[in-house]
Formats: structure tokens, sequence, C-alpha cells
């Protein structure tokens, strides 16, 4: 494991966020937003720019808000752009990491939200991480939280009432607070995935040495999911997400992937697959190429079974 990960936070108590935002070919305006809310609320903010060809104008806005900017020689994938980023903010002395997309804006006071409830909840040691209540702007969703215990899940809304916090087994990449002694013991996000599920299998190799992960009803924050949303029929109202022909691939890879590695439980599992079947069939009924998808889907199994990682060809 890295040095940096095993080394003690410069500073002693004192507590320093900084924020890591991975960008590809961000909205200029939107980001400008981002940027503006992510370095209002944190010691620091490390821009790790993703962005093929080079994105001058990324550049100049990182410049602007006072926020460092990290160019990568290539696309080199969301985890690896990641774990540049929390490399970096640990070797400046970062005590907590806030992960953060190029798309996913923090609402005021979000950071000290997912601080106090920090707090509020005993020895970090015990917290892999804290995320916060956001909203999906395409489909208009606020997260909800899983829980599995044995064969059953729990689901349940926690946006509804003021204060407090809901532990929750699954939790998104952005807008998650990691102390670094989380970070030390469950180690960085794994390259081999590229990217989707990064956030899966951190948290439940977390969970697997019995930390715990929760989601505070006071930090709010705005998270784009997907491309745009349909409402199929049959469905009771929900809402389900689409992606780009290319995300599929490494959706169902990924998940696959997942199926076999140890730290990944029977039930799951099971959730999964429900949701890949629903999400493909989505895909195809309401997908404007229906022959991309299938080949996207059908290519992703494949490469799943055969532990292909790292980018698509």
């Amino acid at each position: 494991m890295s040095a940096v990960l095993n080394s003690d936070a410069r500073g002693g108590s004192r507590t320093h966020v900084v924020a890591v935002c991975v960008a590809y070919h961000p909205d200029p305006s939107h980001f400008e937003r981002v940027l503006r809310a992510a370095c209002s609320q944190t010691q620091a903010l490390i821009v790790v720019d993703n962005s093929q060809p080079a994105c001058a104008g990324i550049e100049n806005l990182c410049a602007a808000a006072g926020a460092r900017h990290m160019p990568q020689m290539h696309n080199t994938g969301l985890a690896t752009a990641l774990n540049a980023g929390i490399e970096a903010a640990l070797q400046s002395g970062a005590t907590h990491v806030l992960l953060l997309d190029h798309d996913s804006i923090p609402a005021p006071g979000m950071v000290a939200a997912l601080l106090r409830g920090l707090s509020e909840m005993g020895p970090e040691e015990e917290i892999g991480a804290v995320g916060p209540c956001y909203r999906d702007t395409i489909s208009g969703r606020i997260v909800t939280t899983h829980r599995f215990e044995g064969w059953r899940r729990y689901k349940s809304n926690v946006h509804s009432s003021a204060g407090g916090y809901a532990r929750t087994d699954m939790m998104i990449t952005s807008g998650a607070l990691i102390p670094r002694a989380s970070l030390g013991r469950v180690g960085l996000m794994d390259q081999a995935l590229f990217i989707d599920h990064i956030d899966t299998d951190w948290v439940f190799r977390a969970r697997t040495l019995g930390l715990s992960l929760y989601l505070v009803v006071d930090a709010r924050m705005d998270h784009r999911l997907g491309e745009r949303c349909v409402t199929p029929p049959g469905f009771r109202g929900r809402a389900i997400v689409l992606h780009d022909a290319f995300r599929l691939y490494f959706i169902v890879r990924n998940s696959i992937l997942l199926y076999r590695r140890p730290h990944a439980f029977a039930r799951w599992i099971i959730f999964d697959l429900k949701r890949l079947l629903m999400l493909t069939a989505a895909h195809f009924i309401y997908g404007p190429a229906r022959a991309t998808i299938v080949r996207e889907v059908v290519r992703g199994a494949l490469h799943g079974l055969k532990g292909k990682t790292g980018p698509r060809e």
C-alpha cells in the first residue's frame, strides 16, 4: 500500500479537507459552479483533468477559482484519476478527502454538515465514509438508503426529515467524504474497473472490514446520474435513468466482475441482476440505437465472464 496512505496527517487534529474532482469535457458554465461551490467549502480543490484532447478552458476556470489543475496525458479512467487526486491530497496533508464529479454541485454547507455528522457518530476509525443526500437532476429522484441483511434488502428515504444521518450499504463516489484513516485501511479505488462500480467495489471492501457508511440528511448536493430518464408503464412511476451505449458496456462488464469478488454478497448480486435486466430492457425499448445497445451489453457480459478489465478496446 502507498506510503502516503499509511502516513499520519500533518497538522495534528486540525481538519484539512481537500476536494478531488475528476473532469472530462465538462460544460464550462456548469463546471464553474462546481468549482465555486467546492472551493468555498474546502481548504483546497484538485481537479484531475481527463479531457482528451486537452481543454484549455478547464485550466483557465481552475486558475480563476484557485483550484489546482492536474491534466492527464490521456483518458486514464475515473478510478485512476481519482487515485491521482487522492494521493496528491494526502501528500498535501489532507485529513479528509471529498470526492466529486464534474457535474456535482454541493449545496452551501454540505461539507460542514458531513463533518458534523462524522463528529456525532463516534470514532472515525469505525466510519468508512459519509455522503450527502443528493438529488439526481435528470430524474428528480432523491437518494435512498440501501441496507442488505441476510437475504433481505431494506430501502428507505432519508431526505424528508431535517437533521440526523442514516446508515447505508451503497454510496456513490461523488460527494463522499472519506477520512484519511479509512483510505489507509480500505485502500484506493480499483483502477482495473476503469469506470462504473468503482464506488460499489470500494464500499463493499470497507463493509468487509467492518467500517460503516452513512448518508447525512442535512448535507445536500445536485448530481447528474445519466443522459436522460424514462418512466416505463408498469414500473409504478419509477424513473429509469438512461446512459450512452458506451457506459452500458462498463456497467454490465463491471457488475459481472464484481459478482466474482469475495466482498460481493449474494443479496446484492440478486438485486443488481434485476437492475441490469430492467436497465437493459429500458435502453432497448427507449434507446435510439437498439443494435448498438445489444452489441455493447453482449460484449460487456462476455468480457465480464472472461475477466477483462481496464478500458474498452
